[in-house]
């Protein structure tokens, strides 16, 4: 909601400066505000923009540096690579292979208590230790289908002039509702989860959402 507010305080300030007084009119100045702030709500979070049937696809790249080696950051990013110890997600609960299926992992996640997200991870693309991608979707409701299907790619490449890797991480979701693409950009997930990744690798304070999510659900795990 903070961007809600940030985007409103600017088209109320825009506002101010291209029509001077507008807001000084008796009760026209005292709907304003309000009637803006519910005009902004309904674009970014409400269904109106739904009914224009925009899709657009949402693509983050997100990089950060890390101590470790090229082996041990494969093991802890690439799916059923290592162990689900050695694994990043803590809210991994499963990883097992497909029957008819090699290259395809079905995937458990606890959000605490009986509450579970199921996940498919088919490989696109794997080349031990340094690059893996491969294809998601999750078990949820169709109309938010878009935010658990696309692609997901992890690069690795050692530094020659110190120790440890460059980590590239490659977010790819297809075929979303506007309102829904800008919301994602505004969240900027895949940031969040490079700094819980970083603070982990550094051993600092972790001031990510992505952290303290998975502390509070852990708690009724």
């Amino acid at each position: 909601m903070i961007e809600l507010f940030t985007i409103n305080i600017f088209a109320y300030a825009t506002i101010r400066i291209a029509v001077p007084g507008v807001f000084d009119i008796p009760y026209l100045g005292a709907i304003l505000p309000f009637a803006l702030y519910m005009m902004l709500f309904s674009l970014i979070y409400g269904e109106f923009s739904d009914r224009f049937r925009i899709f657009v696809d949402h693509r983050e790249i997100r990089r950060f540096k890390s101590p470790k080696t090229a082996e041990a950051l494969w093991a802890e990013l690439a799916p059923a690579a290592g162990s689900l110890e050695e694994h990043w997600d803590i809210l991994l609960r499963d990883l097992d292979p497909e029957e008819d299926d090699p290259d395809s992992l079905q995937a458990k996640y606890t959000h605490g208590g009986s509450f579970f997200e199921l996940k498919t991870m088919t490989f696109l693309e794997k080349q031990e230790p340094t690059h893996a991608k491969y294809h998601h979707f999750g078990e949820v409701d169709p109309k938010n289908r878009s935010l658990a299907e696309g692609t997901y790619e992890i690069q690795i490449s050692p530094l020659e002039d110190e120790e440890g890797c460059l980590v590239t991480l490659i977010s790819h979701l297809n075929s979303m509702l506007l309102r829904t693409a800008l919301m994602n950009w505004f969240d900027d997930e895949l940031g969040d989860r490079t700094d819980h990744l970083r603070a982990q690798h550094f051993d600092h304070r972790d001031w990510s959402m992505t952290g303290r999510y998975r502390r509070k659900v852990l708690k009724f795990a």
